[in-house]
């Protein structure tokens, strides 16, 4: 749980390491994810130059099957750094999904891959995006 304060605080502190670097790539399409077993690419935002980054994802994912639940699980990848989500969907249903990883690359021409794999027959996403939003003396503790 965050309070109120906490929160603005948070956000005052990015909105003064922010830089002006913002990148964004957007889908709204259906893409259909049905017998995929591996994580496959289904969205990449390219062209990141060197630097530090937040990076979100968000898709909803959709279970256009009259029978059995889906499962599927998706990750957006920014180097080794990932965030994992995974549903159980009801037939004919669909759930929102968002993701956040905060990674430094070193070099420049990097990218941010939304990668996923259906876990059920006839599982789609749509309307799926990636925003990288650069920010100065980011560090990644874990924890």
């Amino acid at each position: 749980a965050v309070t109120r304060g906490q929160m603005a605080a948070f956000m005052h502190r990015l909105a003064d390491d922010q830089s002006n670097d913002g990148f964004s790539v957007w889908h709204d399409a259906a893409v259909s994810i049905d017998g995929v077993s591996t994580y496959e690419t289904v969205l990449e935002l390219t062209g990141l130059p060197a630097g530090s980054y937040v990076i979100m994802a968000k898709a909803h994912m959709q279970n256009s099957q009259l029978v059995n639940n889906a499962a599927p699980a998706c990750r957006l990848y920014a180097d080794a750094q990932y965030d994992h989500v995974s549903a159980t969907i009801e037939p004919f249903h669909h759930v929102p999904a968002s993701w956040t990883v905060v990674n430094t690359f070193t070099a420049d021409t990097n990218a941010a891959q939304l990668k996923c794999l259906d876990g059920g027959n006839n599982v789609n996403l749509f309307n799926m995006k990636i925003t990288a939003i650069g920010v100065n003396n980011l560090t990644n503790n874990s924890g």
